[in-house]
């Protein structure tokens, strides 16, 4: 997505570093509109995270490639924050002629889905009771699951399921990479 060169000459070639940022700005000002506008009563807001970024080939080249990896999760209903992710992408490759020419890829390596299983649906009430028969207590109230590793006995509530972010099973991993080998 860039092009290498000595640093002492940059205006030879093309940090690809330099033309990841504006993609990262958007992702992280993503983050903080997600967080103003998505609420749930059992859940903490969405959460976006830049984890990894790797690029170039010592610190005297300019990088011609920058991989960006990150991490968000959304809550149940807003499925449109992956179209909003794409949507940064396109907007920053339509801004950058080198990077419309050179475009990068936006690469969803893990997604799960959120969703709520209401309470009153089967499952529920048969995991309500058995856990009542086998625990000698009547049905409580229920807990939030954030992932499928977070195992507990739910009750009649609603069964929200959300990737956590530190869960080498969490959803909504992403990459930016260059549309070539690196």
């Amino acid at each position: 997505m860039g092009m290498a060169c000595h640093s002492n000459i940059k205006w030879e070639g093309v940090s690809a570093i330099d033309k990841a940022l504006p993609f990262l700005n958007r992702v992280h000002e993503l983050g903080q509109r997600w967080r103003s506008l998505q609420a749930h009563p059992l859940l903490p807001g969405p959460v976006k995270g830049i984890n990894r970024i790797e690029a170039g080939a010592g610190p005297v080249i300019v990088p011609d490639h920058c991989v960006v990896e990150g991490n968000f999760t959304y809550l149940p209903g807003r499925e449109q924050s992956l179209g909003e992710l794409e949507a940064a992408l396109q907007a920053t490759m339509h801004e950058d002629p080198w990077l419309a020419q050179h475009p990068p890829q936006l690469e969803w390596i893990h997604h799960v889905r959120p969703f709520v299983t209401e309470p009153t649906g089967p499952w529920p009430q048969m995991v309500a009771s058995s856990a009542s028969e086998v625990l000698g207590v009547p049905a409580g109230r229920g807990v939030s699951r954030l992932t499928e590793r977070h195992h507990r006995c739910v009750a009649p509530e609603p069964d929200i399921r959300r990737p956590v972010p530190d869960a080498s099973q969490a959803g909504g991993q992403w990459r930016w990479r260059p549309s070539g080998p690196v």
